[in-house]
């Protein structure tokens, strides 16, 4: 349907009301966050839903240099060993979208770094998953959730497909368990 107000040529063409509510809910709600995040290095309001937030964090997404590197190490221990082993994480998870990280890594950020529920739900679910692996294998005793990190560095920058350390070669001021839980308290 044309709109009488476009018929005569040369006329101006106007936005309807809808349209106008539209520009101005995006400039509200996306455009004045994101450019206020951008230029503060914070965000405008805190206490937003995630996906809020997310959008407006995007603009600052590569404005500072990372000091450092985390990661997430997801280990079991056997029976009789006082030994835990770090799982490849590229067969638990298989997508990777980030790199070295997988959806786990984006679930223990999502839950602050934190034992939890979540944690615990996914020691469950890498023991069912070591399980479908490794059939006829013994399940781990126990499983740990850990995290370590790295200093970046302008003289020994990371290079080619990058990997996370081996959770041995760090130290131990720059790792830590974020969770552990015994075999028995996860099968049911």
């Amino acid at each position: 349907m044309e709109d009488p107000r476009t018929d005569a040529p040369g006329a101006p063409i106007t936005p309807r009301w809808h349209q106008r509510v539209a520009v101005w809910g995006f400039v509200a709600l996306i455009a004045v966050p994101v450019a206020y995040a951008g230029v503060e290095n914070q965000p405008l309001m805190r206490g937003l839903p995630r996906t809020v937030a997310d959008v407006q964090n995007i603009s600052c997404l590569f404005s500072t240099k990372p000091d450092g590197w985390v990661f997430f190490y997801f280990q079991v221990q056997r029976e009789g060993s006082q030994r835990w082993d770090t799982l490849e994480t590229s067969s638990l998870a298989g997508m990777r979208p980030f790199g070295y990280r997988s959806r786990l890594h984006r679930y223990l950020v999502s839950w602050r770094r934190r034992e939890g529920p979540g944690t615990r739900e996914m020691a469950r679910w890498m023991l069912s998953r070591f399980a479908e692996l490794e059939p006829g294998q013994p399940l781990p005793s126990r499983v740990r959730i850990a995290q370590g990190w790295t200093r970046s560095s302008v003289e020994e920058p990371p290079a080619g497909r990058w990997n996370p350390p081996a959770w041995r070669r760090l130290s131990p001021r720059r790792r830590r368990v974020i969770a552990e839980y015994d075999r028995e308290e996860l099968v049911e």
